[in-house]
């Protein structure tokens, strides 16, 4: 597979914004899948990962990294060298000096390998937590004081309430649509 990215390739997939690994599988004797091997990290996936390039070429990932023949993420990519279906995976990877960090992956084949586009999405899963906690506290507020809010979306004449409004008027919100 190693040869099937030309310089020209090479060179397009390094210049990408995007982190882009590709590896290829490591077969025995009787073409069962060993391992998968890394033949190509572009510029941003060596940045996203903090581990230089030529730390990670080469590198066979059941055998380098422990534990990771057991792991889910592993038993996905062999899935997808061995049947072509195009996969999205959500895992924590290692971001170098910044620690481990939370990566989405999409990977498809690539002749006997993969081709993969990552990024890092620790910061914006950190936002989404923060808000969901902080919705969950305005709601639980709102039940104790007993106090309900709505918002009007004048652009899309939408009008919203909260769950506390729907229980203060004893209705579901399966049985109202409020309007203006």
């Amino acid at each position: 597979m190693a040869a099937d990215l030309t310089d020209e390739t090479r060179a397009v997939l390094d210049a990408l914004p995007l982190a882009v690994t590709a590896g290829r599988a490591v077969r025995d004797q009787s073409a069962y899948l060993q391992d998968i091997e890394i033949v190509f990290v572009n510029a941003e996936a060596e940045r996203a990962t903090g581990v230089p390039r030529a730390q990670q070429l080469g590198v066979r990932l059941g055998d380098t990294i422990e534990g990771f023949r057991e792991s889910e993420l592993y038993q996905v990519m062999l899935h997808l060298i061995q049947t072509g279906e195009p996969v999205t995976y959500e895992t924590p990877w290692w971001r170098g000096k910044r620690g481990t960090g939370t990566f989405l992956a999409r990977g498809v084949r690539y002749g006997d390998g993969y081709l993969a586009v990552f990024q890092d999405v620790t910061e914006s899963r950190a936002a989404e937590a923060e808000l969901r906690s902080s919705e969950l506290r305005l709601s639980e507020a709102q039940r104790i004081a007993h106090v309900g809010v709505w918002d009007w979306d004048i652009r899309r004449d939408r009008v919203m309430w909260s769950d506390e409004l729907y229980r203060i008027y004893g209705i579901s919100q399966s049985d109202y649509a409020p309007s203006y």
